[in-house]
């Protein structure tokens, strides 16, 4: 049975802030589509699309682009098989499309721009003052950013299955653009990187409503709390800390030097100096070599940089992982089964997984013994077990600039989870009995073993 996507990059407004998008969607090959029926010693073919039971919305860290990650996407999808898609954002103002693919009033307004310049641009041609910079240069702009963003994919994805019933009154019109369906109960998991955690857990706390269409949660390396391993590093980043304006004219006048250097060699020393020259992969490459060149972009990475360092508390989130982790209400559209759901005591309800990976004992960013600090707050009880936390050995905080193998076992690590998440909703949902019949008992703190993950995948869907 095979399996392909569809892929569709844009840069759309949200919040009048140009956001790069990614939406990649199963499409089915014909020539091995699961909708061909047999009729006697003949097939024909059933137009309609693949039905996508669960989203993946992936939120990335500062630098902010979903680029990073592309490959990501589709090895992770690749993996899990029929029934899954993804969506991604870029934080705003941040993004990397140059002209084309723009919808929702952008204009010609490249994705990565002078926010400075852009607000008075936009004051300008419609007489309001309807952009702040406290959007793309803050946290809770960005937070507040992907709570629109996520508006806006709520209200696309009803209209889309409207518009896929409306078709289906017709089979064959319009078959090009019905490559994928979304069920009613949709089911939606939320992954963040490093910054893009912390986005995803306030936006949580902020619209309970979103909570409640979310199913679980994959946290790779959330960023919590800064503690460089050496003095010097903490000394290097007290000084960037406060002197900003210093950094930026610094990164400013060095990526206008770098526009300068030869093509061929920029992108070579960029090579070699992913993971020790072990770094292959061409997109991430390419998206060093834009950054690194672009003079507009060092100001809005450090401005965010430093908000994130003076407004992210150094301590982990209690309150917040324990709401994100609650109980939650059945997704069904049959309102008596709702009903049912509701009034079934707690020890037959499930509270949302919230898987967390940890990188190396070196991650500055997401210091290793933060297992340790959940595994302490949970044997108090003020932490659930649904809290389950992994660490793999050798992967760094920044783990796209990192060699395939190690990018690999993320992936492998992210699909693992994501069975897990679905297998105990199924179970779950046909357990009679009111008792769970899969091993709840939390792995606290173990160390990923890629092996042993192998022997609990499922077959493909």
């Amino acid at each position: 049975m095979g399996l392909s996507f569809t892929e569709r990059r844009r840069t759309i407004c949200v919040l009048g802030w140009p956001t790069d998008v990614i939406s990649i969607d199963p499409k089915l090959d014909d020539d091995s589509c699961p909708d061909y029926h047999r009729n006697g010693n003949s097939r024909h073919h059933d137009p309609r699309p693949s039905l996508v039971h669960t989203l993946l919305v992936w939120v990335p860290g500062n630098p902010g682009q979903h680029d990073w990650y592309n490959s990501d996407f589709m090895d992770v999808l690749s993996g899990l098989g029929h029934g899954y898609a993804v969506r991604s954002v870029s934080h705003a103002g941040h993004g990397l499309l140059e002209n084309g693919n723009r919808d929702h009033g952008c204009g010609d307004i490249n994705s990565i721009i002078d926010v400075e310049d852009y607000c008075n641009f936009r004051g300008n041609s419609d007489g309001t003052s309807g952009v702040s910079p406290l959007i793309p240069w803050t946290v809770e702009g960005q937070v507040l950013h992907k709570i629109a963003y996520v508006d806006s994919l709520l209200s696309s994805i009803a209209e889309e299955n409207r518009q896929h019933q409306s078709q289906s009154k017709s089979h064959h019109k319009n078959q090009d653009q019905r490559n994928c369906e979304f069920v009613p109960d949709l089911k939606f998991i939320m992954i963040g990187h490093s910054f893009g955690c912390h986005v995803i857990q306030r936006m949580c706390v902020l619209r309970p409503d979103i909570l409640e269409r979310i199913s679980g949660f994959l946290f790779l390396m959330p960023y919590i709390r800064t503690k460089p391993s050496f003095l010097m590093d903490q000394r290097k980043l007290d000084f960037g800390g406060s002197h900003s304006e210093l950094l930026i004219a610094i990164s400013t006048n060095l990526s206008r030097t770098l526009r300068f250097f030869p093509d061929s060699i920029f992108r070579s020393v960029i090579r070699k100096g992913l993971d020790g020259g072990g770094g292959e992969d061409k997109s991430v490459t390419n998206i060093i070599a834009k950054l690194l060149r672009n003079p507009v972009y060092p100001r809005n990475f450090f401005e965010l940089g430093t908000e994130e360092l003076r407004d992210i508390p150094n301590e982990i989130d209690v309150a917040g992982l324990r709401l994100l982790s609650s109980y939650r209400p059945s997704l069904s559209q049959n309102t008596e089964e709702n009903d049912c759901q509701h009034q079934r005591p707690r020890n037959q309800q499930q509270r949302r997984p919230i898987f967390i990976l940890c990188a190396g004992d070196n991650d500055q960013w997401c210091p290793s013994f933060h297992g340790e600090e959940i595994k302490a707050f949970q044997s108090a009880n003020l932490l659930p077990p649904s809290i389950k936390t992994t660490k793999i050995p050798g992967l760094r905080h920044d783990y796209v600039c990192q060699n395939r193998p190690l990018r690999s076992r993320v992936n492998d690590w992210i699909i693992s989870k994501i069975f897990e998440m679905n297998n105990s909703i199924a179970s779950r949902t046909d357990a009679t009995d009111g008792t769970e019949t899969r091993n709840s008992v939390d792995e606290r703190f173990d160390v990923y073993n890629p092996r042993a993950t192998q022997t609990i995948l499922p077959s493909k869907l």
